[in-house]
Order: C-alpha cells, then sequence, then structure tokens
C-alpha cells in the first residue's frame, strides 16, 4: 500500500513539474525568454531612463521658475514640459511591476486627465502642499500642465497668478507637483534597472503573474486608454455621454492633444512589433493561426496611422467642437483595431485578459 502510495505521489509531482515547465518555459519554437530580454533590455529600461533624464531637465526649469517667475523661465519650463511628457507617451504601457501606482493607465499617478483645476485652486488657497491625498486629478503631468499653462488654454495669463497675491503658494504647489513626479519616475526606473529587470525576464510564463501576462494586460490597457479616454471621452463616445465634451481632450492647455495621440500610439505599435527585437508580433507568427493575426492587425495599424495623419493641423478641442468627421474616422479605426490587439491575441497567445474595460469589447 506504501509503495502504491509512493509511486500516486511520484507521478503527481511529475506533472507538477511538467505543468510548471510548459507555463515558465519557451513555447513551440518561439523563446518568451528572449522577448522579455529584449523589451527589457532595448525598451522598457531605456524608455525610464529618458523618461528620468527628461524629468530631471523639467525639475532644473521648475527650480529656475520658482526662485524667478519671468517669461523666459516660464517658456523655458513650458518647453521641458513638453519634452517631457512626449516621453511619458513611450512608457505608459509599462504599469505593472514597479510601475503599477504611478503608470498604470488612469490610475495612475503621472497621467491622470482631465485634472480638476477647481481643486487645485483650492489646494492652492488653503496652503495644502503636501498632495497626502487619493486623488489623482490634482497632481502628475496634467496638473503641472495646468500651472505651467493655464489658467485658460491658449490665453497669455499664466504668469498673471505667479505675480499677484498668493504667487509664493501657487509657486510652492508647482514645486510639490513636481517633486513627486521626478521622484516617482526615478524610484521606477531605479528599481527596474537595479532589482525587476531580472524578475521580468525569468518570470516566462503565460499565468496570471508572469511578465507575459503583465505586459500583455498592460498593453491592452494602454491603447485602451488612447482609444476610449484620449479620443472616445472627449468626442462623447463613451458610455453615459450624451454630447462631445472638448475640454476633456488629454493636454488640454497646452493644446498638445493631437501630437500626443500621434506619439502615444506610435509607441503601443512598438511595444507590440518588439522593436528590433521578438516582441508580440514575432510571438504570435509562431503559433496556429497566428501570421493571419499579425497580417490583420498591422493592415489595421495602418488605417489608425493614416486616420491620425488625416486629422487637421488644429487643437483637437476645436476639431471636436466643430465636430469634424476625422475625430469619429479615427475612434473607428481603434475600435476596429480593438479585437486584434486585445481578444484575438490573448485567445491565440494562452494569456487572459485580467482588467475590465468598461467597454463591452
Amino acid at each position: 500500500m506504501l509503495r502504491y502510495l509512493s509511486l500516486i505521489l511520484t507521478l503527481a509531482l511529475s506533472l507538477v513539474l511538467a505543468c510548471d515547465d510548459m507555463d515558465t518555459g519557451p513555447s513551440g519554437n518561439f523563446d518568451r525568454t528572449q522577448m522579455l530580454e529584449n523589451l527589457a533590455d532595448n525598451m522598457i529600461v531605456p524608455r525610464l531612463e529618458i523618461l528620468r533624464q527628461r524629468t530631471e531637465s523639467l525639475d532644473v526649469a521648475i527650480q529656475a521658475f520658482s526662485q524667478d517667475a519671468s517669461i523666459e523661465n516660464l517658456t523655458a519650463a513650458q518647453e521641458a514640459w513638453k519634452a517631457a511628457v512626449a516621453t511619458w507617451q513611450a512608457n505608459s504601457s509599462f504599469g505593472f511591476g514597479p510601475g503599477d501606482l504611478t503608470l498604470g493607465p488612469m490610475g495612475s499617478v503621472l497621467g491622470t486627465f482631465p485634472v480638476d483645476a477647481s481643486a487645485i485652486e483650492q489646494a492652492i488657497d488653503e496652503q495644502e502642499f503636501s498632495l497626502n491625498n487619493f486623488r489623482r486629478d490634482v497632481r502628475g503631468f496634467y496638473a503641472m500642465e495646468y500651472l505651467l499653462f493655464g489658467p485658460s488654454p491658449g490665453q497669455n495669463n499664466v504668469l498673471n497668478p505667479y505675480q499677484s497675491a498668493g504667487g509664493t503658494d501657487r509657486i510652492a504647489y508647482l514645486t510639490a507637483v513636481n517633486k513627486q513626479l521626478v521622484d516617482d519616475v526615478a524610484q521606477v526606473a531605479e528599481e527596474w534597472t537595479s532589482s525587476y529587470r531580472t524578475t521580468f525576464i525569468e518570470s516566462d510564463g503565460t499565468s496570471a503573474g508572469s511578465s507575459s501576462s503583465l505586459l500583455f494586460n498592460a498593453f491592452s490597457q494602454d491603447f485602451e486608454v488612447l482609444k476610449n479616454f484620449k479620443v472616445g471621452l472627449p468626442a462623447g463616445k463613451r458610455p453615459g455621454q450624451v454630447t462631445a465634451e472638448p475640454d476633456k481632450v488629454e493636454a488640454y492647455y497646452s493644446g498638445m492633444s493631437r501630437q500626443l495621440i500621434e506619439e502615444h500610439f506610435a509607441a503601443i505599435v512598438e511595444v507590440w512589433e518588439g522593436g528590433d527585437g521578438p516582441g508580440f508580433r514575432e510571438y504570435l507568427e509562431s503559433v496556429e493561426g497566428g501570421p493571419a493575426l499579425v497580417e490583420d492587425t498591422q493592415a489595421q495599424i495602418a488605417q489608425v496611422e493614416q486616420a491620425i495623419g488625416n486629422l487637421p493641423d488644429e487643437p483637437l478641442t476645436q476639431l471636436i467642437a466643430q465636430d469634424d468627421p476625422s475625430v469619429d474616422s479615427l475612434h473607428t479605426e481603434l475600435q476596429k483595431l480593438t479585437r486584434f490587439f486585445k481578444s484575438d491575441m490573448s485567445s491565440l497567445l494562452g494569456i487572459a485578459i485580467t482588467f475590465q474595460s468598461g467597454d463591452g469589447d
């Protein structure tokens, strides 16, 4: 009896080990470890390092402006912000691991929009500069945008609040937002370099919690942020909306919305392609039905790129207010791409979708 029990336990252990090998090793003729190593070393870590450098340059500009609120220093801070927020677009797919709390789409400390201008002004009036709250629409890149380009988009009135009563408090809030942003980016970049890179590469399975799963879900969710919130929300396409809301575009005060959509989509596509090494595209080419999905995905990517290119060179707020058909066309093409980037890829690669988009697709 003990001999049979021992045999059963041995067989059970063998099955567990076999399943573990299937989940964490290369799949078929595709080596996930090589994909993860490529993405970590040639995309994620370098992109985060550039973001850190840009936020450090922004920090220098903000410090100069805080010492002398001149038009020259304001312009320098605005330009530094533009460079940093453009680089942010290339990192918003990495909202997992060290970036879970700060980079995660729409739940992000860094990238939440639209900001609550009234809440920001109230915090300034009350001299509450700690940011010790759970509100994410009063901090990050877009709170800083409001402080550097507001209080009204496209107007030359930015310096007025800094040069009037309460200007010192406004500077204090700006520097608090800046410090949190700089510190958060530095922490994420440092954790990736010092330890998480190894964890990311070694966790090469496909189950929930594996690196492929974390990256796929962050990538898919990031794409849906672009579709649902950067385009759909201001265009009035979200559930419950009865009209367009142009003031809810990303980068409302700086007028960079169209540019950031283009840069964000290009960054998402590069993650899918894998840059100069293996990524999700090559992974798909190794599984049954994958080459056809790759072909369909590439064709639809081209349609989205064309739709972005067809947007007139005007602020997105203005295009939406004018009911320009190019905005609706872009949203339609993004919607078509959703199934390829999300459900179809999830099915073929055996990676579960672990987030809820509330989009019904």
